[in-house]
């Protein structure tokens, strides 16, 4: 098969290893930066021919563009579908471009959730960087327990943390206790505040206000897991001192060959079905 990997970081750079391995052949464009001066096309010499097209997750930042962070020129979108064929298969990432045939791969639950373990994975090392303190018997709090949150919780434990979970649910606040993790009313989190040495947030909802920021110990670590909105008050954050770790996007900054491997896995279920 003919693939076209059109922008992204260091992930694309392994799957297009992976991809040539099982003899496919790989078009780049959108790499023109990377250290290793990758050979890239323009993008309709790219797409060209192509049987699948893979965009990078995210796909784009702007819903109008793809995201590049490694190239040097803007592509659009919308001339994607118009400069490859109808029987192209686009494989997009939490963006929708109207091509005649797609999918969005990180709809996938088997990807969902390993890129949350290597997320968990990556806030625990954060928390080790970015603190003098130890794991072991340090009060952590971590707001919110979706995919993220539970493989967190349960990775902070064997370091001998005494972990804190967040829902508004009776029904999740249930699961954390019988994970044998503490629960938190997020109505509760202001009046508990002060006892927190690291927080993590993973839900993309404004819970830390100023109220609640001017309430935490001088030296609490914040680790800041969400994508925009993002659940902080960055400017009320840095005001008061307290140290904020933005750390969204952590497989592809500490463990991209692993987050590559995730990627394929997906890519090749998603062409297995689809042919």
């Amino acid at each position: 098969m003919v693939f076209a990997i059109i922008g992204g970081d260091e992930r694309q750079i392994y799957l297009k290893q992976k991809l040539r391995r099982d003899g496919h052949t790989v078009r780049m464009c959108g790499f023109e930066r990377h250290s290793s001066h990758i050979s890239c096309l323009k993008v309709g010499d790219a797409l060209f021919g192509a049987d699948c097209v893979i965009l990078p997750l995210p796909s784009s930042k702007d819903g109008k563009t793809v995201w590049t962070p490694l190239g040097t020129e803007e592509i659009l979108l919308c001339d994607l579908p118009k400069a490859a064929g109808k029987k192209t298969l686009f494989l997009t990432a939490l963006t929708h471009i109207g091509a005649a045939r797609e999918c969005d791969y990180f709809a996938k639950e088997e990807l969902t959730v390993l890129n949350a373990a290597l997320t968990a994975e990556g806030a625990v090392a954060s928390a080790i960087n970015n603190t003098s303190r130890a794991l072991l018997g340090a009060n952590c709090l971590v707001a919110g327990f979706g995919r993220i949150g539970k493989l967190l919780c349960s990775r902070l434990l064997p370091f001998g943390a005494k972990v804190y979970a967040t829902s508004r649910r009776p029904e999740t606040m249930a699961w954390i206790r019988s994970y044998g993790f503490e629960g938190i009313d997020i109505g509760e989190v202001e009046r508990n505040a002060d006892k927190f040495d690291i927080i993590f947030n993973t839900a993309p909802q404004p819970l830390f206000t100023r109220n609640i920021l001017t309430r935490l110990k001088s030296d609490c670590v914040f680790i800041e897991l969400a994508s925009p909105p993002f659940g902080i008050d960055f400017e009320a954050a840095e005001e008061l001192g307290i140290k904020v770790i933005k750390a969204s996007g952590l497989p592809a900054k500490t463990a991209p060959e692993a987050a590559a491997e995730i990627i394929y896995d997906t890519v090749k279920n998603i062409i297995n079905q689809k042919i």
